[in-house]
């Protein structure tokens, strides 16, 4: 029975009724809410509430003030203090909003963000931290803020096609359970987000995917990805225990070397839709012990995994959703280099779809599906994966010194315990020598290179803190090496107990959240010679100008820019397997990834790794100016970033 009730107490049209069984087991009884004007619901807080409402249908449009009236009934109030509300679901279907420059949470720092910022926007902090079980969002919803779902007890949730979800924006839910999200540009980073109790994932398609966005998840079981896939890289899926399935309907572009990794349950990966280039290695490859093989139910234009073989066109042609494909190719063409324009890091995505559409051309109508085919591909020319490493970086902005940014460069002392356990542990003193500081970093750097094995596709990373001991048994244990930042964190805490200021630096290239090739080496300071240094531990590598003046990355950054030499020291090498040439590690590899370049703004020994110091250092990103880097803050103050120690 449905009963309306007319409350001229509240001034407010309050209709109560019943619903069926919600996936919580138990019926919720709504209270229906229709707001004339925004702020009718911060005028009569008080009398809403004595209604006590488990669950709430709102319809019409909120204010500020009305968004903190809604978080106190739902348990949470603008101080971020609990409250007595009782709301634990919410019908937003016809829900907007109504922006008035005003914020919500006056929390700390947090006060200048909470505000409504658009009629169809959930706002910054909208519901975070309440005790919301169970949200249908707004039916014309077109984005979702930063922590406006977040740390919220919600088990389910469904999100729309066509809506923009930014990072953080339902972090901390960890007894979310199943979740569906619509295409976006970059794949959502559900373990860095903290959603560790995710069972079930349907995804509509991305761009890019790179990092590992399912990594140590420990309840996920099953990911299904509809809709179309750009670029597949840097082993999505690794150390997930319960994980059952991946299953992926759509078109892909793309693929890195590595699906899945340690996934020891994982009993099936199936491609249903069609795929332009495969590159994955095989299942036995990967501790997957499992699955044995890829199960294909579509066409594969070129797959370059050693032992497989390439489906050929005439398959293609015969295959029944060929047209299907093609219309996709064609859409997706066109409609991407608007994309591509504006996420600069996606551009190969209408490259890819464009060259297929050609490829294609001598046996399918590809014309009749794109007859502007001719034109896009002429626009997707002018994107940077035709342009060289060099001329990309030449491309960039400058950077700019009249900025204000002032960065507190910090370099624990020698006499620091572990630094000088360090030191004591592998006598650094003789290994650094009694000569000059440079030629204390060239030998440092090269027992580095000696000691540690470089091997870039471990998967696994060590258990304890990074620091130089616990790095060195890491890569020892069955020879298999460590990664290239392992081995510039072991040089930089080296360094550091040797009494020489060094930083190790991350660099990367302009499409950083594609190219998961990035790579890390260290800054050492030169007392002698008064300056910052380029050291490699990787490659045993050390550049210089012509004249033998040593450089760092900044100015190497700069002379690959302006055209100027730079020389590479001749014994530069790979494990002491293969030697390493300037015209491959400067002009092709450094001059990709020197585009962006950051280091923590504090150097000290276990600065990352379980029970690190991470959490009290801050990430220093140089950028060329207006670039925007995975939406923190960044500088452009060359200066402040290579200024001297002391």
């Amino acid at each position: 029975m449905r009963k309306s009730l007319l409350l001229p107490a509240i001034g407010l049209f309050v209709v109560s009724i019943i619903l069926g069984l919600s996936s919580l087991g138990y019926a919720f009884k709504y209270t229906e809410v229709r707001i004339s004007t925004p702020g009718d619901l911060a005028k009569y807080s008080d009398s809403l509430q004595s209604l006590n409402p488990e669950a709430l249908r709102i319809k019409g449009s909120l204010n500020s003030a009305d968004i903190k009236t809604l978080r106190k009934l739902c348990g949470r109030d603008e101080k971020m203090k609990a409250t007595s509300g009782t709301v634990k679901a919410l019908d937003l279907s016809d829900v907007s909003f109504s922006p008035d420059g005003k914020g919500f949470i006056w929390y700390n720092n947090l006060r200048d963000s909470s505000y409504v910022t658009g009629a169809h926007t959930l706002p910054p902090l909208f519901l975070y931290d309440c005790n919301i079980e169970e949200i249908k969002l707004p039916g014309r919803l077109d984005t979702i803020k930063s922590w406006s779902l977040s740390n919220l007890p919600i088990k389910n949730l469904y999100v729309e096609d066509n809506v923009i979800i930014e990072p953080r924006a339902i972090a901390l839910d960890s007894l979310l359970e199943t979740l569906r999200l619509p295409f976006h540009p970059d794949l959502y980073s559900f373990s860095d987000e903290g959603l560790v109790g995710l069972q079930e994932v349907e995804l509509n398609g991305f761009y890019t995917s790179s990092y590992s966005p399912f990594r140590e998840l420990p309840n996920l079981k099953k990911v299904v990805f509809n809709g179309p896939m750009g670029y597949i890289n840097a082993t999505p899926f690794t150390h997930n225990p319960s994980l059952k399935s991946i299953e992926f309907n759509g078109p892909i572009f793309n693929t890195g070397t590595m699906l899945a990794a340690f996934c020891e349950n994982l009993e099936s990966i199936t491609f249903n839709g069609p795929i332009c280039y495969f590159g994955f290695a095989s299942p036995s490859q990967c501790e997957l012990p499992k699955v044995k093989e890829y199960t294909f139910n579509g066409p594969v234009f070129d797959n370059i995994t050693e032992g497989d073989s390439v489906i050929d066109i005439q398959k293609f042609n015969d295959w029944d959703g060929k047209e299907d494909f093609l219309l996709t190719l064609a859409r997706l063409a066109k409609e991407s280099i608007k994309d591509a324009k504006a996420y600069p890091s996606v551009e190969y995505y209408p490259l890819q779809a464009c060259y297929i559409l050609r490829s294609l051309t001598d046996s399918v109508n590809c014309y009749r599906y794109l007859p502007e085919v001719d034109s896009i591909v002429a626009e997707a020319k002018k994107f940077d994966r035709n342009k060289s490493k060099i001329e990309i970086l030449q491309e960039s902005a400058s950077y700019t010194n009249t900025s204000e940014d002032t960065i507190n460069w910090r370099y624990a002392p020698p006499s620091d315990s572990l630094l000088t356990a360090t030191r004591l542990t592998f006598n650094l003193d003789s290994i650094a020598g009694n000569g000059d500081d440079y030629s204390k970093i060239k030998n440092l750097t090269y027992w580095i290179h000696d000691v540690i094995k470089h091997n870039g596709m471990r998967p696994d990373r060590p258990t304890e803190p990074y620091d130089v001991s616990n790095i060195i048994e890491y890569a020892r244990k069955d020879s298999a090496g460590a990664n290239c930042r392992m081995m510039a964190i072991a040089l930089q805490q080296v360094l550091l107990a040797e009494g020489i200021p060094a930083r190790f630096l991350t660099c990367e290239s302009k499409q950083y959240d594609t190219d998961g090739d990035c790579h890390v080496i260290c800054t050492a300071w030169s007392k002698e010679l008064d300056k910052w240094v380029w050291c490699d531990p990787t490659f045993a590598a050390f550049v210089t100008s012509p004249d033998g003046t040593p450089l760092h990355p900044g100015e190497v950054r700069q002379r690959l820019i302006d055209g100027e030499e730079v020389c590479l020291n001749e014994d530069a090498n790979w494990n002491h397997e293969n030697q390493e040439t300037k015209e491959h590690y400067l002009d092709y590899y450094m001059a990709k990834n020197l585009y962006i370049i950051s280091a923590y703004d504090e150097q000290m020994p276990r600065v990352e790794g379980p029970g690190s110091n991470e959490d009290n250092v801050s990430l220093i990103v140089l950028v060329p100016e207006g670039f925007n880097y995975r939406g923190v803050k960044t500088t452009s103050n060359e200066a402040e970033f290579w200024k001297k120690p002391y």
